[in-house]
């Protein structure tokens, strides 16, 4: 699967008008997505062991989405197969005044993967590092 149409490079604002929301890639159906979702979550799975026997770097995932888009289901639908004890979910905080992301102070420790569900400002986003 080609994700370029996911990627938004660091600095670039977006309008969300610009995106399709019925987006499905090639998938021609709902039972042929949830197959790949479930050998991808398959997948995840098998990484997690593997990151935390490397006990060398962490994983950052980030959703960013207007409230009540799913951010918090995407997260538990796409986790459902990793070990939950190997994850952490923290919050992130958008400044309207000054545009930019309040960070918890919390960070993601080795041999973990973290989620962090962002708000989506109304007028777009800023493209964030990859």
């Amino acid at each position: 699967m080609n994700h370029d149409h996911f990627i938004v490079p660091p600095g670039k604002e977006i309008r969300l008008k610009d995106y399709d929301p019925g987006f499905t890639s090639h998938y021609k159906n709902k039972d042929e997505a949830s197959a790949k979702l479930r050998k991808d979550i398959k997948r995840l799975a098998k990484y997690q062991d593997v990151l935390y026997a490397q006990n060398t770097y962490a994983l950052l995932v980030m959703l960013q989405a207007m409230d009540t888009a799913g951010k918090d289901g995407t997260i538990r639908h796409v986790m459902s197969g990793v070990n939950p004890q190997g994850t952490q979910v923290h919050s992130l905080i958008y400044r309207k005044k000054s545009r930019s992301v309040g960070y918890s102070r919390a960070s993601i420790r080795r041999r973990r993967i973290g989620s962090f569900p962002l708000p989506m400002q109304k007028s777009g986003c800023i493209g964030t590092t990859t």
